[in-house]
């Protein structure tokens, strides 16, 4: 049997969009809190341009670049985003919870924190499948 995979959902795109940005929010802090360079805006949009991922014009990017022996690796794509919206067959938006990843044990007292938008914690059901947005 398979490990459940835990999604979040919203009853709206741009509850999901607000959901997502503060997760990545939280992302950003949780990453500088351990000593990681995280690139935003123009710094971040050069980066990966520099490595030919592709830029979609008015979106914002967040660069989480890795490290060798803690020193920044910019030899290194880096880490862009935690997820994106999906639209589900109920005709609900969801991504993925922090809830399927160990590293992030706290993550629903943070999101509180931030003050992310209210969302619907569930198992993804198997039948679901992505519908690109």
């Amino acid at each position: 049997m398979s490990k459940p995979y835990f999604i979040l959902e919203f009853s709206t795109l741009e509850k999901a969009q607000a959901g997502i940005a503060t997760y990545h929010a939280m992302a950003k802090a949780w990453h500088t809190q351990l000593g990681y360079t995280v690139l935003s805006g123009e710094k971040a949009i050069d980066h990966l341009l520099r490595f030919k991922f592709p830029v979609v014009e008015g979106q914002e990017y967040g660069v989480v670049i890795g490290q060798i022996n803690g020193v920044d690796n910019l030899n290194a794509v880096g880490t862009v985003l935690w997820d994106e919206p999906k639209q589900s067959p109920d005709d609900t938006y969801y991504f993925s919870s922090f809830s399927n990843d160990t590293r992030f044990p706290d993550w629903k007292e943070n999101y509180t924190q931030f003050k992310g938008e209210p969302y619907t914690e569930k198992e993804r059901p198997d039948e679901w499948v992505v519908i690109e947005l």
